[in-house]
């Protein structure tokens, strides 16, 4: 999975010291169901030159079947081990492991409980750091363009490249004190409308038309920045995207309704799609393009009225992360889930289940745990945390209570 997302006792769940065998019973979804277990692993530098520093503490958070949550700490020893005893396992249970090293947090992937052989290794792969914009490339851009009343609704999805062995962050911070990594800038004259994955992680520079990114962008992962907006639309609108990165790769944009046309010397027309019950042109283009030159197109025609908005299913915005994971194919999907949760926004509806129910929670766990992780090691402060840790349990909360009633 390999994507960072982000304490405990102002939310009521209790801190544990490592030896914590005396509260295994409160930690117990069902009695029976968990057995004392070792969760241990090696965090190992993978950039050049790189070292682990001695006794760096180490965090692990899991979670049981009713979403009570526990977090331990340790510190790893000169070598970069850690290990944790007495950890209650459960193949219901899930685990994840932080670290916290240059002010940035690294956490494992999510892992599954093995209570069969009742040991569980967890490595961490921690980074040194780079500013330097050149690292990153894009790889993929898709856009979903709706032409609405006196507005062009458009959800788009960057997918970032880091061609480096450093984790790429600026020194540059939010004004509340968050690291800057990427920054996507939108076409002149664009209104932010928000974020559907962790909206917490982003910055709207809105006088700027930007976006900011406060994830660092991992080497051989792939990392997507996604973001809805809207721009004025009078019969015609040139769009013309600023690029901050060298753009290598497809992009895509469909348009709807189809009395909008696009021209573009980037992008040509591929015909049509249907997604959903709604069709849609697409225009498509392998791009090879500095950082510095823009994407452009043009649009023209009569936009369908404020009132013509389709009654389909909304898709929950928790699907934005696992659809990417899922590759290529999602690609179609991931965009009308974004537009769909713009939607939503739009009109209050209710939101249908996710169809990779458990790929979402072990996304939301790995947000949870990054965010406890900052908190404790004192990279966010307490109003930072309460904000941004509420809306993560609540989706992960309403994802099991879904999953149950299926």
């Amino acid at each position: 999975m390999g994507l960072l997302l982000i304490g405990l006792i102002l939310l009521g769940v209790r801190t544990y010291p490592v030896n914590f065998a005396a509260n295994q019973v409160t930690q117990t979804a069902e009695p029976g169901t968990t057995t004392p277990g070792v969760i241990r692993g090696q965090i190992v530098n993978r950039s050049a030159g790189g070292s682990v520093p001695p006794s760096l503490p180490v965090t692990l958070v899991y979670f049981d079947e009713s979403l009570e949550q526990t977090s331990v700490g340790a510190t790893a020893d000169a070598n970069g081990n850690y290990q944790f005893d007495q950890v209650p396992m459960s193949a219901a249970m899930r685990y994840i492991v932080a670290v916290n090293y240059r002010e940035r947090t690294f956490v494992s992937e999510v892992f599954t409980g093995t209570p069969e052989s009742g040991i569980l290794d967890i490595p961490i792969v921690i980074y040194e750091l780079t500013e330097d914009p050149g690292v990153i490339a894009i790889d993929h851009m898709v856009a979903q363009v709706n032409a609405i009343g006196d507005s062009l609704e458009i959800t788009q999805v960057f997918t970032l490249r880091n061609n480096s062995d450093r984790a790429y962050s600026t020194s540059q911070t939010t004004p509340d004190g968050r690291a800057i990594s990427a920054v996507i800038s939108l076409p002149p004259g664009s209104v932010i409308w928000g974020f559907p994955d962790n909206a917490n992680r982003y910055a709207a520079i809105q006088d700027q038309f930007a976006v900011a990114d406060t994830l660092p962008v991992l080497p051989g992962e792939e990392h997507a920045v996604g973001v809805v907006y809207i721009i004025p639309y009078e019969a015609s609108a040139i769009i013309e995207q600023p690029l901050n990165y060298a753009f290598d790769g497809a992009a895509r944009v469909l348009v709807r309704p189809d009395s909008i046309g696009l021209q573009s010397e980037q992008l040509d027309s591929t015909g049509e799609e249907t997604i959903g019950e709604n069709q849609w042109q697409v225009y498509e283009g392998n791009l090879s393009l500095e950082a510095g030159d823009a994407l452009r197109y043009e649009l023209s025609g009569s936009a369908q009225s404020a009132g013509a908005r389709d009654d389909g299913p909304v898709v929950s915005s928790n699907n934005f992360l696992p659809l990417l994971i899922c590759g290529a194919l999602a690609e179609i999907a991931l965009v009308v889930g974004l537009y769909l949760w713009y939607r939503r926004r739009r009109r209050q509806r209710m939101t249908t289940p996710p169809a990779n129910h458990q790929a979402i929670m072990d996304t939301l766990v790995q947000q949870i745990a990054e965010l406890d992780a900052a908190y404790e090691s004192g990279e966010i402060d307490v109003d930072q945390y309460r904000r941004q840790r509420g809306p993560l349990k609540g989706r992960l909360a309403d994802l099991m209570d879904q999953t149950g009633s299926e």
